[in-house]
């Protein structure tokens, strides 16, 4: 699992949809802390929380463009996996089942682009409390692959035209440079 934070935008656009295709059910992000390890509160079941699993990754080279003298701007494809769990006494495939279906609702691309996120396809739904010997409460997840862009900018400090003065002196047969 990684620790990487998407920008606060993406976060909530995220949380949001997963929020408004539950029908509302609370949603965290796993770095809420909704397991106790630093006294963070785990949400009631039903709830779904929320992880970036792997990324994020360059796709491809950079588009670079030169945006100043000095100033070049590196623009990249990223794409990462968001890992949805939902955690239920019951219906769990149900809930993650309606989370999935959403990702094809054009209202729900429209959202994400808003933010700059792109939708690209998920993984297939996986019924988990078996694994985790968990016979009080049943969990199922699902592996949801977007991309976004990303732009850095670097400032060479390029040397961009010298100037030299020098005198031609035809009867010592050489050149003379003078530093200014």
């Amino acid at each position: 699992m990684s620790n990487y934070r998407l920008d606060e935008q993406k976060e909530k656009a995220l949380v949001s949809w997963v929020k408004s295709a539950s029908s509302g059910l609370e949603t965290i992000w796993t770095f809420q802390d909704a397991w106790g390890t630093n006294k963070g509160v785990r949400p009631n079941t039903p709830f779904f929380a929320l992880s970036i699993s792997s990324g994020p990754r360059i796709v491809g080279g950079a588009d670079i463009g030169n945006s100043g003298l000095d100033t070049w701007e590196y623009r990249r494809r990223k794409e990462f996996t968001l890992s949805v769990g939902v955690y239920a006494r019951n219906g769990h495939l149900a809930l993650l089942q309606r989370v999935v279906d959403s990702l094809d609702h054009a209202s729900v691309l429209e959202s994400f682009r808003s933010v700059g996120l792109f939708y690209l396809s998920h993984g297939t739904m996986q019924e988990i409390s078996s694994f985790l010997e968990t016979s009080t409460e049943l969990r199922a997840m699902v592996d949801i692959f977007f991309a976004y862009k990303d732009s850095t900018i670097d400032t060479t400090k390029e040397i961009h035209s010298v100037e030299l003065q020098f005198d031609y002196d035809v009867k010592k047969g050489g050149i003379t440079i003078e530093n200014q």
